[in-house]
């Protein structure tokens, strides 16, 4: 069986908004960009490992004394699981299918879905021009 490689931490959505300046208090500003990815430092990690797992370095062949174990031609991958909680929402359904596209194993009963809750999300505003 495949070693597990096991994140602990947050996972939520990453909202990014440019404006050209910031607005100044009570006046309103239009953003000239808005992106959404799923976020969070231990979802980013856990989706970086799994995509990595795939890669032909990181196949395992515990078979083979010669080469230290690794060899691209073995089907033994690196697992990728993630505990986390995230809300019950639309948001953490995204985030779950983004997650299991990237490979990421979210079969722990440790990983939470909370079914009435929201999950977390963090929004930064830049500026273009300050």
């Amino acid at each position: 069986e495949a070693p597990v490689v096991l994140v602990v931490g947050s996972c939520g959505i990453d909202r990014l908004i440019s404006v050209p300046s910031y607005p100044e208090a009570d006046s309103k500003v239009r953003s000239s960009s808005y992106h959404e990815n799923g976020g969070g430092n231990a979802a980013n990690t856990a989706a970086a490992f799994a995509r990595l797992s795939r890669a032909s370095f990181a196949r395992l062949n515990r078979n083979s004394a010669t080469d230290g174990g690794v060899s691209s031609t073995s089907p033994h991958r690196i697992r990728v699981k993630l505990l986390t909680k995230i809300g019950g929402d639309a948001i953490g359904q995204a985030l779950c299918e983004e997650l299991r596209n990237d490979g990421v194993d979210l079969s722990s009963p440790l990983f939470v879905s909370e079914a009435n809750s929201t999950s977390p999300v963090t929004t930064v505003i830049v500026s273009t021009n300050d």
